[in-house]
């Protein structure tokens, strides 16, 4: 028979390596698997038409997580800094349904953080939509067309983060008078980055 200790440090060892998978199985490096859009419930919504958005998705033939956009927008206002642009990521439970506020952000200055902050994005927006990537604010109210946006975007930052189910809403609110401009929601899930998804 072996002693008490032996069995003491092999249940301590197996512990720590369940342990360590069901850690592992939580969060770590991901890859975003894009659902699909929606609008905000009424309570959300602008109580004025400040513009018209028509898209359409189609998933890849291929790679099935990857979506294909296009889009058409009129605006009825000028888009430029007397803009925030306000986000809020609900988690997926299982038991509990969508728990709200799991992650918030603030963005004052729209126009001039999101091109501070987010370069390279920002020029291949502009180049998308202008055939111009070192376009500025203001955009003037009017029809902008984007066509053939792949969601297969290459996102490491954070680099680890907890693989679930979210819904991102997205609002654009007038800085000043605190008058909802825009919302929109959009599904999604982080799933585990693969060796073939690298």
């Amino acid at each position: 028979m072996f002693p008490v200790s032996v069995y003491c440090l092999l249940l301590s060892a197996l512990l720590k390596a369940a342990l360590a998978q069901r850690i592992n199985s939580l969060a770590g490096p991901y890859r975003l698997v894009v659902g699909h859009l929606d609008e905000c419930p009424p309570q959300m919504q602008p109580l004025d038409v400040y513009h018209v958005v028509t898209y359409t998705g189609i998933r890849d033939r291929v790679n099935k997580d990857v979506w294909w956009y296009s889009a058409n927008l009129t605006s009825f206002v000028t888009a430029d800094d007397n803009y925030t642009a306000v986000g809020n990521l609900a988690s997926w439970n299982n038991v509990a349904g969508w728990k709200e506020n799991f992650f918030q952000a603030s963005m004052p200055n729209v126009c001039t953080a999101a091109k501070t902050h987010y370069r390279l994005f920002w020029r291949q927006a502009m180049k998308r939509v202008f055939n111009d990537p070192d376009k500025d604010c203001p955009f003037p109210p009017g029809f902008y067309s984007v066509s053939n946006v792949s969601t297969n975007h290459d996102i490491r930052k954070p680099p680890v983060f907890f693989y679930g189910k979210y819904r991102a809403t997205g609002q654009i609110i007038h800085t000043r008078t605190g008058t909802i401009m825009s919302c929109y929601r959009g599904y999604f899930a982080l799933v585990p980055r693969t060796k073939q998804s690298q």
